[in-house]
């Protein structure tokens, strides 16, 4: 018996239909994040989980540069607020229901920065202030 004659070779083949809808999974219930903080997207059909497929992901109707069933954003900004969605590369009717996310502005920073400019503008009036007094008692 052949050395190839051993080897089982399998393959699997995915046909997806133009009623299948894709779905966003997130790794919280609600698209409301504070500055700062993570999230993950995961994107899955109906009829089965997705693990190898080339995944693509939109924001706002603008592709990323990620690909793949996950999506990982960490440190959240306002900036990554929108609409997200998911297909597969190779068939763009299978886009998904859109995933709104939504980062507060303000707030959120786990270091406080959210009042650093008040904290520096303080800082620089006070250090002119005392500039100022300076240069008047030396007169």
């Amino acid at each position: 018996m052949a050395a190839w004659d051993k080897k089982i070779l399998w393959a699997v083949m995915l046909v997806l239909t133009d009623g299948v809808q894709m779905k966003i999974r997130s790794s919280r219930d609600d698209g409301e994040f504070k500055r700062g903080e993570a999230v993950t997207l995961n994107c899955s059909a109906a009829i089965c989980t997705i693990h190898q497929l080339e995944v693509t992901w939109f924001r706002d109707g603008h592709a990323l540069s990620e690909t793949g069933p996950a999506l990982h954003l960490s440190y959240l900004t306002a900036e990554d607020s929108g609409n997200y969605t998911c297909g597969l590369k190779r068939n763009i009717r299978t886009l998904s229901v859109p995933y709104s996310l939504h980062v507060e502005q303000g707030g959120g920073n786990p270091g406080g920065g959210g009042n650093l400019p008040l904290i520096v503008g303080l800082v620089v009036g006070v250090l002119l202030v005392l500039f100022a007094v300076i240069l008047v008692v030396k007169r």
